[in-house]
């Protein structure tokens, strides 16, 4: 009997494709755990020195028209740049996960359906209660005033028992709006699958030419239609919401500064609403122009963790992430897409969930400033993960 398909994919429309959810046999893997980096093809198993190099080289043999689908996580990023403050507990999923796909195999790739799935939502596990989160967030604000800090992205993950198949949950949880870079990616052999539904856009790369949206500024929707004026007026005029995304915008804006050609930087657009899953939120765009010769490594070291689920100044954020909260992000606040040599489109996982070793993971969190206010900002946080708990059937502690 054949072996069913390694990986199961389906990537949005940002990302060149159309979310039909497909399953094929990669010609290659390359995937980060514990530090250590792993090469499976046509050769075999064996250790490889350096994921991106090794990619990019995986890539060139590859040939015309090939492109790699995966991730990096956020812990990914202290690999990248040793400064980066994260997490020394170790992440359920690999700490960065690719695979190469040539267009026969993309030729080849069958669709799939995703089966039944169970879980326990009375059983939900929080990393941060909201006692602890609001403490959280007094803390960083003690740091702000210390001036330590000029905002921190602070999380807290969600999890409970989970059987079953997670495309089928993945289906539901976006079928009412599909956010712009919803994907799903599931490695069957490593037994794990990630369920994105992010707005964000980490980064898209055009040969020399970049751009990113970071978003800050959150507000529940309203389901009456008729309040989403006010609601967006609301959002409009929030200093503090403001205030996140000046900040954000100017760290991307320096981030982007590092590897792009003097001058090239512009911001296009400094504030703009949307809606998405059960929220509003305000987001900027960010464009410019790579110096020559700029690899994926030195773009990517430039960038992540990306400004929005960091806060500024990025290393003394992440600081503060490392020592205020109690578990990995894993692929959460990392990186998610589609890459070519000279092109290639990145989500922001947020929104973000997998599903590994019989347990739903999922993640939420918020922008603190000195305007903050404890109740607010873990309000906030569950506002974010409410089209989840809707789909999954439960209240969480």
């Amino acid at each position: 009997m054949a072996k069913a398909p390694r990986v199961v994919f389906a990537l949005p429309p940002a990302m060149g494709s159309d979310l039909r959810a497909r399953c094929l046999h990669p010609p290659s893997i390359l995937w980060q755990q514990d530090g250590r980096t792993y090469l499976e093809g046509s050769g075999g198993l064996r250790r490889a020195d350096d994921l991106l190099a090794t990619l990019g080289e995986e890539l060139e043999r590859a040939g015309r028209g090939a492109r790699a689908v995966g991730f990096v996580g956020y812990e990914f990023t202290a690999t990248l740049d040793p400064l980066i403050a994260v997490s020394p507990r170790s992440s359920p999923l690999p700490e960065a996960w690719w695979a190469v796909l040539t267009p026969a195999a993309m030729g080849s790739a069958a669709a799939t359906a995703g089966g039944s799935w169970l879980a326990d939502p009375g059983s939900c596990e929080l990393s941060l209660d909201d006692e602890a989160f609001r403490r959280g967030v007094e803390t960083i604000r003690e740091g702000i005033g210390a001036g330590d800090v000029y905002q921190v992205n602070l999380t807290r993950r969600f999890s409970l028992p989970f059987r079953g198949d997670p495309l089928s949950l993945f289906t539901a949880l976006g079928q009412h709006q599909w956010p712009g870079f919803a994907t799903y990616l599931a490695d069957r052999d490593q037994g794990w699958a990630v369920l994105c539904l992010s707005p964000e856009l980490l980064l898209a790369r055009r040969g020399s030419r970049v751009e990113t949206r970071p978003i800050k500024g959150t507000l529940p929707l309203p389901t009456d239609r008729r309040l989403r004026a006010q609601t967006r007026a609301r959002l409009r005029s929030s200093a503090k919401d403001a205030a996140e995304l000046a900040m954000i915008v100017d760290l991307e804006r320096n981030d982007l500064n590092r590897v792009c050609t003097p001058h090239s930087v512009r911001v296009l657009t400094p504030r703009r609403t949307f809606t998405t899953l059960g929220v509003m939120h305000q987001y900027a765009v960010v464009t410019g122009q790579l110096a020559p010769k700029t690899s994926w490594r030195s773009l990517l070291s430039a960038l992540l963790p990306g400004g929005s689920v960091t806060g500024a100044p990025k290393l003394a954020a992440c600081q503060f992430i490392a020592r205020l909260e109690p578990v990995p992000r894993a692929i959460y606040c990392g990186a998610i897409g589609v890459i070519q040599p000279d092109r290639g489109v990145l989500a922001l996982p947020i929104r973000t969930g997998y599903a590994v070793n019989g347990m739903l993971h999922f993640h939420s969190g918020c922008g603190v400033v000195w305007d903050s206010q404890p109740a607010a900002e873990e309000a906030e946080s569950r506002a974010k993960v409410a089209r989840w708990l809707e789909v999954l059937g439960g209240e969480t502690p």
